[in-house]
């Protein structure tokens, strides 16, 4: 007959957790979970599977009749299954291990995963998230929704519900029917770890088929994007009727590629931001993103856009001038062939196709270090943490990178 079985399980930020094990007989699967007890290994009698009883950890006598409690919970609850002829799955048997150790009160009232999720965003608003962060982890969560009204009949989801097999369908939903790239669903997977993780420190959850390596899929690295100095000269080399469509969205592009801003940082970016720091002019903004100031050298054809609109750009919404840019970069010719990986397969575009919004960051990066300027300025001014997180914008191909570094002092 099985028996229940207790193991110390590591714990790198505190004394190691005890684990209950259980193999059930109905269908020999492990059921395992943490009992939320912590003790350092010292004083753990693996033999025994219980706390040694010394004075030296006092709470040795609460801790082994919790355990005897949990063990006597099982034990119930097995009897209770076999008098009723019933074969119960593991998350049944789990479930009801839970209710008669904690009385049949706490597992009826207990949030489903959308109220937790909820909460969960909740707290992370009043503890002054970004609101870009809040709006993925909304995104997730109305995703993980959409799933649940579509395939599982709008049911009552519970923290047990989240088994591996529910979530690869969810992720199989997010590939077929909504037709998400890898990257979007690794992205969405994390926001719900995060969520999962949470439940679980607070002992909402214990069924971690979450962490399973198969319940995501791997970012994949797509080569990156950016408009080069020849290229922009293209771009500039446009007649375009003044003030006419292409044209505002070249000058929204010709200021966000010498600013850096992000695009939301250049929807409030004005001629009131433009002031004189060490006898140069330069714009000084908080950044939407990161809430910090960075002060950037104010170039002369960035004043000029600024003074032929007013002193404010004529910002459009982020997803027209996305469609709006991709058509300038194919008018002014960047048709320079770019692989991707869509849906696992390489995939041969034109460079056009992949400008975005992003791109003007990407590209102010690049050239910046190219010509010369030092990456911890460049750093300063993009607004980056850190020079690795710097490093990720710049895509400095091998041809450009060849041509930059043989004619270095240090080269030659």
């Amino acid at each position: 007959m099985a028996s229940v079985r207790y193991n110390l399980r590591k714990n790198k930020n505190k004394d190691p957790h005890i684990m209950l094990v259980y193999r059930l007989e109905s269908d020999d699967k492990k059921l395992v979970f943490g009992t939320d007890l912590h003790v350092p290994k010292q004083y753990w009698n693996p033999k025994k599977m219980r706390v040694k009883e010394t004075v030296e950890f006092i709470e040795h006598r609460d801790y082994n009749a919790i355990l005897d409690r949990w063990e006597s919970s099982v034990m119930t609850v097995r009897n209770r299954f076999k008098l009723a002829g019933k074969r119960p799955t593991l998350n049944e048997f789990r479930t009801e291990v839970k209710k008669e150790f904690l009385g049949g009160t706490q597992i009826s009232t207990a949030p489903d995963i959308f109220s937790y999720f909820d909460e969960f965003i909740e707290n992370k608003r009043l503890a002054k998230r970004k609101p870009s962060t809040i709006v993925q982890y909304y995104n997730s969560r109305n995703l993980l929704q959409e799933f649940v009204t579509k395939k599982e009949h709008g049911r009552r989801i519970e923290f047990n519900d989240m088994t591996k097999n529910f979530i690869l369908r969810f992720i199989a939903f997010c590939e077929v029917d909504k037709e998400h790239e890898a990257n979007t669903i690794n992205k969405t997977m994390k926001r719900i770890r995060a969520v999962m993780n949470d439940a679980t420190k607070r002992g909402f959850n214990t069924l971690l088929d979450f962490r399973d390596e198969d319940c995501n899929r791997a970012y994949v690295k797509q080569p990156k994007v950016c408009i080069f100095q020849h290229e922009f000269d293209q771009i500039m080399a446009l007649d375009l009727e003044p003030f006419s469509r292409l044209d505002k969205v070249r000058d929204i592009f010709i200021v966000g590629f010498y600013t850096a801003l992000r695009y939301i940082d250049l929807k409030s970016l004005s001629d009131k931001h433009i002031t004189i720091e060490h006898e140069k002019d330069v714009i000084k903004i908080k950044a939407e993103k990161t809430e910090g100031f960075v002060t950037i050298p104010l170039k002369p054809i960035v004043k000029d856009v600024l003074i032929k609109h007013g002193g404010k750009l004529p910002i459009i919404s982020e997803q027209k001038f996305r469609d709006y840019i991709k058509e300038l970069c194919q008018k002014a010719g960047l048709t320079t062939k770019v692989s991707r990986v869509k849906k696992g397969k390489q995939k041969v575009t034109e460079k056009w196709e992949l400008i975005g919004a992003h791109t003007m960051r990407r590209s102010f990066a690049t050239n910046a270090i190219l010509n010369g300027i030092s990456p911890e300025f460049v750093r300063r001014i993009t607004g980056h943490s850190t020079l690795k997180q710097l490093y990720e914008y710049v895509c400095i191909e091998s041809k450009e990178y060849l041509e930059f570094a043989t004619e270095n002092e240090f080269f030659k």
